[in-house]
């Protein structure tokens, strides 16, 4: 496992290279290359893509895969070099093109509605990053990069939990279907009906699957699980919410691109990451501490203040302020992640001697 550690730290450098650059693009003035307009292929293309990549390579056991955290961690590190043309790009879309091919590779194996989802994802991938190849225009590449994380989310989820009924099967179903038929539509052609309509069905179709789980009692994992889980799909259903009611806004697409972004990606994130963390340094159980409720909250409260208070009232003077709360939870999660998990490393080495 300790093989596989670099490959984790490339996602970590695409995380905080990918805050820095968005702290940059809200009007903090920090010492960097030109990441301003770096900020989602870093965020999507470098820290989600090698963490997919990891995850997918650890799954399948297979060498090769590899390739697919490496193609796009060695993105990340050309573009922190300041190489802001072709060479990153190729190789984000070469590690899409690999996501790809293992689903394609999966999909083959086995044949069940996950695999599917997965397909749908990485086909979004590698539509976006080949288009973000030779048209790097975010608001034309953010639809498919959604599609992408929106269905390996998914596709983890609908692995932990079957469908109670088949109405709720159906419902997810058919969002899923008008999300993808979607980014076949041009946006202005009315693409952002379907879009809006798709995200809106698969977060009411999660919220009932997801809340017959143990929620646990107390300040516990289960509880804590159960909560992320909850805002990841609230946060899912404000962007579909948005795509439709937000469209002309000023600040629209901000308020849905972060609600997505940063209200379900890292929603899910928070909870996710425990289990790799156990996997990884080889522990019985997550690394769980109530502090974690903290940045939990912080994350959708400071996220709240950005969506409603500074995109749609207007209050821009706060936006600077939560835009850094949004990224002082993140670093505060991870922080507190790594070290409760060396402790409790550190406690299960000299428990067993």
């Amino acid at each position: 496992m300790k093989s596989k550690l670099p490959f984790f730290a490339l996602a970590l450098i695409g995380l905080l290279s990918g805050i820095w650059a968005g702290l940059i693009r809200i009007g903090f003035n920090l010492p960097a290359v030109d990441l301003a307009t770096l900020h989602g292929p870093l965020m999507v293309g470098g820290f989600v893509g090698t963490l997919i990549g990891v995850e997918r390579s650890l799954l399948t056991g297979n060498g090769k895969w590899w390739l697919i955290p490496a193609f796009s961690g060695a993105a990340v590190i050309a573009w922190l070099l300041g190489f802001q043309q072709v060479a990153p790009y190729c190789l984000v879309a070469a590690s899409a093109l690999l996501v790809l091919l293992q689903a394609i590779h999966l999909l083959s194996s086995r044949l069940t509605w996950v695999s599917i989802v997965q397909l749908c994802g990485a086909l979004c991938f590698a539509g976006g990053n080949i288009r973000l190849l030779y048209n790097p225009l975010m608001p034309a590449i953010i639809p498919f990069w959604m599609g992408f994380v929106l269905c390996f989310i998914l596709a983890t989820r609908l692995s932990e939990n079957s469908a109670k009924n088949m109405f709720t099967g159906s419902v997810i179903k058919l969002g899923l279907i008008l999300f993808i038929a979607s980014l076949m539509i041009p946006f202005h052609l009315g693409g952002y009906y379907l879009t809006g309509a798709g995200l809106i069905l698969i977060a009411s179709g999660m919220f009932f699957i997801e809340i017959q789980t143990d929620q646990g009692m107390g300040w516990s994992y289960e509880k804590y699980s159960f909560i992320a889980i909850m805002l990841g799909w609230f946060w899912l259903l404000t962007s579909g919410v948005g795509v439709i009611l937000w469209k002309e806004h000023i600040y629209g697409y901000d308020a849905t691109t972060h609600s997505f972004f940063v209200g379900f990606l890292f929603s899910m994130v928070f909870i996710h990451a425990l289990a790799k963390a156990s996997y990884l340094a080889g522990l019985g159980a997550p690394p769980f501490h109530p502090v974690l409720f903290v940045w939990l909250i912080l994350l959708s409260a400071s996220l709240l203040l950005r969506v409603f208070a500074v995109d749609i009232l207007l209050l821009t003077t706060v936006k600077k302020w939560s835009g850094l709360l949004n990224a002082i939870s993140i670093l505060g999660f991870l922080l507190t992640l790594i070290s409760f998990t060396l402790i409790r490393k550190y406690r299960s080495a000299h428990e067993s001697v």
